[in-house]
């Protein structure tokens, strides 16, 4: 990072709008509903599927992690996270140069981009995992014709 001049136009690299936070804010909040009413609408498939199989295969782990680790990542992201924090992180100057500000500026890039994609990965990964239930549900079931009207 160069230094800036006395007096020069400073545009700051990343800036918080209170906007997007709200809106990142609205987001976690439906992915955390949209997990929860999943669960308990797939939760007697995945009882009789999953529980009571007994078997600790690698897609049985895959399942438990996709699962569960997004309504756990998400219920602690929405309490513990800085969504409504209206008092971003502090940056170091921005006329600084060395060591300091680029592990800073590094920081920061990581922790708003975390920040962003967790939001969005919620709901997909949500998705991924009622359609390996769905999926192996289906696999697991006979296949039966569609009657549209009986004799």
């Amino acid at each position: 990072m160069a230094a800036l001049e006395p007096g020069g136009d400073y545009n700051p690299l990343y800036t918080y709008d209170p906007f997007a936070l709200q809106w990142q804010g609205h987001l976690q909040i439906a992915s955390i509903e949209l997990v929860t009413f999943d669960i308990l609408i797939l939760l007697p498939k995945e009882v009789l599927l999953i529980w009571t199989s007994r078997r600790c295969r690698a897609p049985t782990v895959l399942y438990f992690l996709t699962r569960y680790a997004a309504l756990l990542h998400s219920t602690v992201a929405f309490t513990f996270g800085p969504v409504f924090d209206q008092n971003p992180p502090q940056v170091s100057d921005p006329t600084s140069t060395g060591e300091d500000s680029t592990i800073m500026s590094l920081t920061l890039s990581f922790a708003l981009y975390w920040s962003q994609i967790s939001s969005w990965s919620i709901p997909f990964v949500t998705l991924l995992s009622e359609g390996i239930v769905d999926f192996i549900i289906s696999l697991r079931e006979a296949y039966q014709p569609v009657q549209l009207y009986s004799l």
